[in-house]
């Protein structure tokens, strides 16, 4: 019982380090992901206004 413990305190240490590092870079990748969408959409919102005003004049 006593190795079983220890097994299970000792083999979390590396994947815990890698998913708090995969956790920091998805977040990061999130964060470019929205300002890229929020960028485009935009940029989309731009391009039907002056559509719309080269069409009035």
């Amino acid at each position: 019982m006593k190795s079983k413990e220890n097994n299970l305190s000792s083999v979390p240490s590396c994947p815990s380090f890698l998913s708090s590092r995969k956790r920091r870079f998805f977040s990061i990748y999130r964060i470019i992901y929205r300002i890229s969408y929020l960028f485009l959409f935009f940029l989309d919102m731009a391009l039907e206004i002056f559509i719309f005003l080269q069409e009035l004049f």
